[in-house]
C-alpha cells in the first residue's frame, strides 16, 4: 500500500473486492460493506437494537482536507516551505486563511512528524464537524486546545478533550472537537514539550 488512508474490502474467501484511496466516497464504501455483509449473510438485523451496528457517519458537504504536519507532505502552511529540522517559527499573529496551518513557536520537524521544542503552538482554520489528530508521546503529556480562541466547551468536546485539555498516552487518533454541525472555526493547539503531532482530520 502506497497510499493513506485507504480502503481495501476482502470478502470471506479472501479475495479483494473493493479499494478506495484517499478521502470522499463514504457512501460508495459504506454500500460496498453492506453487500458483502449481505453476501455472506451476516447483515445486522437493523430492527434489532441488541444486534444493530452503529456507525459515525462523515459529515456532508465540503470539509478541510487532510492536513499533515511532517515535511514529506505538509501543505497549505502560512509558514511557507516546512523543512527538515528545528526551527522557531515566531509568534503567530492574524486571522489564516480557511483551510490552513500555521506553526508557531519552537519545532523539531521530521519526515512524517512535528515535535513540539518549546513555546510550540499550532493554529488551523477549517470547515468541519469533528476534528481529529494523530499525536504521540513518551509517557503521558498534555495537549491543551482552543476553540476560536477561547477553551472548548463541554457541548464541543471531542471523547479525548476534558476542559480543554487532551492527555497524551502513547501514539494513536485522538477525537479533539465534536460539534453539533459543520462550520468554519479556528483549533489553536499548545503541546507540552515532545509531544509529537502528525496529522489531522475531520469529520
Amino acid at each position: 500500500n502506497e497510499f493513506w488512508p485507504a480502503k481495501y474490502l476482502i470478502d470471506a474467501e479472501g479475495h479483494l473486492r473493493y479499494f478506495h484511496f484517499g478521502e470522499g466516497d463514504y457512501d460508495e464504501t459504506e454500500d460496498a460493506i453492506r453487500s458483502l455483509l449481505d453476501e455472506a449473510g451476516k447483515q445486522p438485523d437493523r430492527d434489532d437494537g441488541e444486534r444493530g451496528v452503529t456507525a459515525e457517519t462523515a459529515s456532508g458537504g465540503a470539509l478541510t482536507p487532510e492536513s499533515y504536519l511532517g515535511f514529506a507532505r505538509a501543505a497549505a502552511f502560512t509558514n511557507g516551505s516546512i523543512d527538515p529540522g528545528t526551527h522557531d517559527y515566531g509568534s503567530a499573529s492574524g486571522e489564516l486563511p480557511d483551510d490552513h496551518l500555521r506553526f508557531a513557536g519552537r519545532w523539531r520537524v521530521e519526515s512524517d512528524s512535528a515535535t513540539a521544542v518549546r513555546d510550540a503552538r499550532l493554529d488551523l482554520r477549517f470547515n468541519a464537524r469533528r476534528v481529529f489528530l494523530v499525536l504521540g508521546s513518551r509517557g503521558a503529556k498534555r495537549v491543551r486546545v482552543r476553540l476560536d480562541g477561547r477553551p472548548v466547551s463541554t457541548a464541543d468536546s471531542g471523547d479525548d478533550t476534558r476542559d480543554s485539555v487532551v492527555t497524551v498516552r502513547g501514539q494513536r487518533l485522538y477525537r479533539l472537537i465534536d460539534m453539533p454541525k459543520v462550520g468554519k472555526h479556528t483549533l489553536t493547539v499548545l503541546p507540552d514539550r515532545d509531544v509529537s503531532a502528525y496529522a489531522f482530520t475531520f469529520g
